[in-house]
């Protein structure tokens, strides 16, 4: 599927490796600042990317020159920010592309489609347009079978506790792309502003997603309720891991607080949305707004640009128009 349904998708989630395991060697370690879950070790005249899963550690060397398939399209907005499309050799939901050079690199054959007609990943793709690795997130296992000079890399990005963690991961990304002192400058320059926007009045807000029956619930630590309840909102959510379905009761409940509604939608939902904001305005005066997934690159750039969506949730809190993700529903 291009997207996992709506509410999972912006949760963080457990990263299931299908690799075998690599010992670690030992070498000077080089700390992230925020991320738990990846770290760089010094080892003699070389420096290894090492993942951490469980009691597990992957390593991995860089390349001189590098190329990827991607086996999720929320990687983009990595190599999108470190001006790395180029390298870019196979992607995954190739006709749905919306990133402008990738997309005329799949028009002009130098990046290629890893699927065939039906969306199917296609395993001769990888043999026939080899790259130096393939990177797969937790939702798109990596496939069984690579060439030999290909290795296979999880990026649990989603496994992170925080928004920030998980940006730190292009620091991975500039790693093995070559781009590590353009990585570090890009994480330094966005983390800095993570305490500039703060609201000033607090109100309670609801993040989810709806699919015209029931009420998705994102957990609170997902990657839009920790920026909402850093930017000092009221988060409703559930306390631990995962989310839930709300019944229209429980759901009742909530809106009688009067948040501020933010729902996850696909372009097709947004008729149906509107007219569920409809009624919850004429029962409970609550203002209702959206992210659009698709027209706003959700996935993609939100991963990069925590603090765009800092700054729309600070708009919500003045009413102004917000000019990123947050949008009005027609």
């Amino acid at each position: 599927m291009k997207y996992w349904w709506v509410a999972f998708a912006i949760l963080w989630t457990g990263c299931s490796f299908n690799q075998p395991k690599q010992n670690l060697v030992d070498g000077e370690l080089i700390p992230m600042k925020e991320a738990q879950l990846f770290f760089l070790k010094k080892v003699a005249q070389d420096t290894v990317l090492c993942i951490v899963n469980g009691s597990d550690t992957l390593a991995f060397q860089k390349q001189t020159t590098s190329n990827f398939h991607l086996l999720s399209t929320t990687l983009v907005g990595y190599f999108d920010a470190l001006q790395a499309i180029g390298s870019i050799k196979g992607v995954v939901y190739a006709s749905s592309i919306a990133n402008a050079q990738l997309k005329n690199q799949v028009q002009d054959q130098s990046s290629f489609s890893l699927q065939d007609n039906a969306q199917t990943m296609d395993p001769e793709q990888f043999f026939v347009h080899p790259a130096n690795f393939v990177l797969y997130s937790p939702f798109d296992p990596a496939p069984q079978k690579l060439p030999n000079t290909t290795q296979s890399i999880p990026i649990c990005d989603y496994q992170e506790s925080n928004a920030w963690a998980r940006l730190e991961w292009i620091k991975a990304i500039g790693f093995l792309t070559n781009r590590y002192p353009q990585a570090c400058q890009y994480f330094d320059t966005i983390l800095a502003q993570r305490h500039s926007y703060q609201l000033k009045n607090p109100r309670p807000i609801l993040i989810g997603s709806h699919d015209g029956q029931h009420f998705y619930w994102s957990a609170k630590n997902s990657a839009v309720n920790q920026l909402a309840s850093d930017a000092g909102f009221d988060v409703l959510g559930l306390e631990n891991d995962g989310n839930a379905i709300l019944d229209k009761e429980e759901l009742w409940v909530l809106l009688k607080k009067n948040p501020i509604v933010v729902l996850m939608v696909t372009q097709d939902q947004i008729p149906l949305i509107s007219s569920i904001s409809k009624e919850w305005n004429k029962q409970f005066q609550v203002q209702t707004w959206c992210i659009p997934i698709e027209s706003t690159q959700y996935f993609e750039k939100s991963i990069v640009h925590p603090e765009w969506l800092l700054q729309d949730f600070i708009a919500l809190e003045r009413d102004k128009k917000t000019g990123h993700f947050i949008k009005a529903l027609p």
